[in-house]
């Protein structure tokens, strides 16, 4: 068998676990806040945030016990841009994200202070270190304590509560804490065989590393997020769309980050001091001015983020 056909199976075979894992993992989210009366957009922030990282965190923490932390700020950085450009711009295309006061007042805001605290230990130290690496662990902490904070706060009794028909359709705890954890398996291990089968087709047809590196790889990480968003947009779950990315980019930056400086101090280029954290930065306050001016992302803006986006690709193609 050619080593072709090898590699569209398994971009087929990634795909299927991919669109599968999602659905599967979706409705395992979706389960556990009806049985706990849990806001979706605080499970898009917490539980499928935290599913769709996995991927990033698993590479992250590889890299840096093999000694090469400083893959670890690409995987982060590029990821972040996608999820925002790509991702959420695809979300708006399909259906407008709902934007609430608290997302574009808290955890929005939240996401830039965090980036740009990174962006200015970089200007300063060329790397991020083992205290920034805590600080950012408790930075991510203190967020999650103000988040449970918030929702116990704001929660009114007997005022949104599911109806009993949902409830009654919702799967047990146990069962969607299982669906959760099948769903993250299918769509890490999905998202590594469309990659590495994307890849080696890519090699077949002699397109160079530095193009594979600069679109299959750096999308990758980010590809259960993208299944998990188009899942979520066609049942019209628009707040986990939006909760999704957001909780996603704060547990890249913040856990995933953290972790790997706390294993080795990770070093960045100048491309990375210089064009993509600024980059990153852009892309997140695009994204606040979305949400502050109409109170969701719209379908235009999300075309404007998909734009954006492909405008970063070229720049750093040229570059």
């Amino acid at each position: 068998m050619s080593s072709l056909v090898v590699s569209g199976l398994k971009i087929v075979s990634g795909l299927v676990l991919l669109g599968g894992g999602a659905e599967v993992f979706l409705k395992g989210a979706v389960g556990i806040a009806l049985r706990w009366n849990i806001s979706p957009l605080v499970i898009g922030l917490t539980i499928v945030a935290f599913g769709t990282s996995a991927p990033e965190l698993a590479v992250s923490l590889t890299a840096a016990f093999a000694g090469n932390p400083d893959i670890t700020i690409g995987n982060i950085v590029g990821s972040n841009i996608a999820n925002i450009g790509l991702i959420m711009g695809i979300g708006a295309l399909m259906t407008p994200l709902p934007a609430s006061r608290r997302m574009s007042a808290v955890d929005v805001p939240f996401l830039l202070i965090a980036g740009l605290g990174v962006l200015a230990v970089a200007w300063w130290c060329n790397a991020v270190g083992r205290i920034t690496g805590a600080l950012l662990l408790l930075a991510y902490c203190a967020y999650m304590g103000f988040l449970k904070y918030w929702s116990v706060r704001t929660r009114t009794p007997g005022v949104g509560l599911p109806d009993e028909a949902r409830l009654a359709s919702a799967p047990a705890t146990a069962r969607s804490a299982l669906m959760i954890a099948a769903g993250v398996a299918a769509l890490v291990a999905g998202s590594r065989l469309l990659v590495r089968g994307a890849v080696e087709a890519a090699l077949c047809f002699s397109v160079s590393q530095l193009v594979i590196g600069l679109t299959l790889t750096a999308i990758g990480t980010s590809l259960p997020e993208l299944a998990t968003t188009i899942a979520a947009a066609r049942k019209g779950h628009g707040d986990i769309v939006v909760g999704n990315v957001v909780g996603s980019n704060m547990a890249n930056l913040c856990i995933v980050l953290g972790s790997t400086a706390l294993v080795a101090p990770v070093r960045m280029g100048s491309d990375v001091i210089w064009r993509d954290l600024p980059a990153m930065t852009l892309m997140t306050l695009l994204m606040l001015a979305a949400m502050v001016t109409g109170g969701r992302v719209s379908r235009p803006e999300g075309c404007m983020m998909l734009l954006a986006y492909f405008l970063y690709i070229a720049i750093m193609r040229i570059s």
